[in-house]
């Protein structure tokens, strides 16, 4: 059994070895070192927990805190993923909880980032992240509080990706019947939600269903790693999460400059009828 696991032996590490075969207890010891030749195999290290207690149970953990602002926990490093993370089980209780592919978390640092993606090339496209959600009630990204960027923010318009275009018309008439509001969030009510302070100017997505009800779409805040979770056996559900209506003010746009354009005609003719008469 010993020698099955020579190429680890022979960088050092015998005393990890052992510890890890026969559980003992020094293989914590200061000069604990862990190496492997995958040459010959698809998995170098591998940890496995299959504990059926109701508790976070971790598979793999690494812990790196020499001195305060230094040491990484974990890295890896791969000719097509440095790190794969994925949350999936086939339970009787499927599609109750939580699952989070990859978590992160950043605290008490002159600046805390929970995640931090990087990319760079010299050809194609380079993505710092990049997100895809499919399925009802979907988004490829959430933030819950302010949203901030220094680049441009870009929407898909290319005329090959659409068909049945036609002239937009009566925009003037659509607008007409949006209310603008004056309002303050219930930021106090729904903590988790990181609502705007302050007043605030806009529109309530119900008067806005009311003339473009596609521009309103049902949405639902998601749940923390440190909201209540389900029971292992199904018996309690979680907590529910909150559902709200949102407004796509961008899709407003088109309307507010055909407006605009109805509106401009109408002047042009009104002037013309003034000037004949």
């Amino acid at each position: 059994m010993i020698e099955k696991y020579g190429n680890i032996m022979k960088h050092g590490a015998w005393k990890a070895s052992l510890g890890i075969l026969l559980g003992v207890g020094f293989c914590f010891s200061q000069d604990f070192d862990v190496r492997g030749d995958g040459s010959n195999s698809s998995i170098i290290l591998q940890g496995k927990n299959v504990n059926p207690s109701a508790a976070d149970k971790i598979g793999v953990q690494g812990v790196s805190v020499p001195t305060g602002y230094y040491g990484i926990g974990v890295k890896g490093m791969g000719g097509y993923m440095g790190v794969y993370g994925q949350s999936l089980v086939s339970t009787p209780n499927t599609g109750v909880g939580n699952r989070f592919g990859l978590y992160g978390q950043a605290d008490y640092g002159a600046y805390n980032y929970g995640t931090y993606t990087y990319a760079t090339g010299t050809t194609g496209a380079n993505y710092g992240v990049y997100a895809v959600a499919s399925g009802v009630n979907s988004r490829a990204g959430y933030f819950a509080g302010d949203l901030e960027y220094t680049g441009a923010l870009v929407h898909t318009s290319d005329r090959k990706l659409k068909k049945n275009i036609v002239d937009m018309k009566n925009s003037l008439a659509i607008i007409n019947r949006l209310s603008p509001k004056e309002y303050d969030y219930r930021s106090d009510e729904f903590p988790a939600m990181h609502l705007p302070k302050g007043h605030q100017t806009g529109l309530v997505a119900q008067d806005v269903e009311e003339a473009l009800p596609e521009l309103v779409r049902e949405a639902t805040m998601p749940e923390s790693p440190t909201d209540a979770k389900a029971d292992p056996a199904g018996i309690a559900a979680p907590k529910k999460p909150e559902t709200y209506k949102t407004v796509d003010y961008v899709a407003l746009i088109p309307y507010l400059i055909g407006a605009i354009q109805e509106q401009s005609a109408e002047i042009e003719r009104l002037k013309k009828r003034l000037g004949g008469g």
